[in-house]
C-alpha cells in the first residue's frame, strides 16, 4: 500500500467511471443504434445533449487517459520489479500478468460477448512494451508517430470503404 501512487489512482478512477458512462448506450442498444438519428432522437434536446456528451467528450479522451494510465502503470510496475528482482524474473512476473489479462480479456469477449472489450488489446499491447521499456525518448516518440500515421491511414480507408458502400447502397435503392 505505502508504494501506492493516490494520484493515478484517482485518474485512474475518473476514467474508469468515465468509460462506465460511455458504455452506458451500449448496455441499451446494439452498435449499430449508437447514432442519435436511428431512433429519431435528434428532436429532442435533452438526449442530443447526453449523446454530445457522450461522443464528443468521453469517447475519445476516457480511453485515451485509461491507455496513457495503462503504460504508466507497466512502466512503474516494470520498474518496481526490476528493482527487487534480477535475471528473467520482472519479464516472467510481467508477462504471467499480461497473460492473464488476455483471458479475462477473451472470456469477456467471446464468453459474455461483450464486443466493446479492450482488455484483449491492452494485453496484445502490453506485450510489446516491455522490450522498449529502455529505448530512447527519440525512438519512441518516432514509433509513436510512425502508429499516429498508420493509424490515420487505416481510418481513411475504412472510412473510404464506408462511404462507397453507402454509395453503393444509395444507388441500389434509386
Amino acid at each position: 500500500q505505502r508504494s501506492r501512487i493516490q494520484l493515478l489512482d484517482i485518474i485512474r478512477g475518473v476514467a474508469i467511471c468515465g468509460i462506465l458512462i460511455m458504455n452506458i448506450p451500449f448496455f441499451g442498444r446494439s452498435f449499430w443504434a449508437m447514432n442519435p438519428q436511428v431512433y429519431g432522437e435528434t428532436s429532442q434536446p435533452l438526449n442530443m445533449a447526453a449523446w454530445f456528451i457522450v461522443d464528443f467528450l468521453l469517447e475519445g479522451s476516457m480511453r485515451g487517459l485509461f491507455s496513457v494510465l495503462f503504460g504508466a502503470g507497466a512502466l512503474l510496475l516494470i520498474g518496481r520489479l526490476e528493482q527487487r528482482h534480477v535475471g528473467l524474473k520482472p519479464a516472467d512476473i510481467y508477462y504471467r500478468r499480461l497473460i492473464w489479462l488476455l483471458l479475462f480479456g477473451l472470456v469477456n469477449g467471446y464468453i459474455f460477448i461483450w464486443p466493446g472489450d479492450i482488455l484483449y488489446h491492452y494485453a496484445i499491447t502490453g506485450l510489446f512494451l516491455f522490450p522498449f521499456r529502455n529505448a530512447s525518448k527519440k525512438l519512441l516518440l518516432w514509433l509513436v508517430a510512425g502508429f499516429i500515421v498508420i493509424t490515420m491511414v487505416g481510418d481513411f480507408i475504412g472510412k473510404r470503404k464506408m462511404y462507397s458502400m453507402q454509395e453503393k447502397g444509395i444507388t441500389a435503392m434509386n
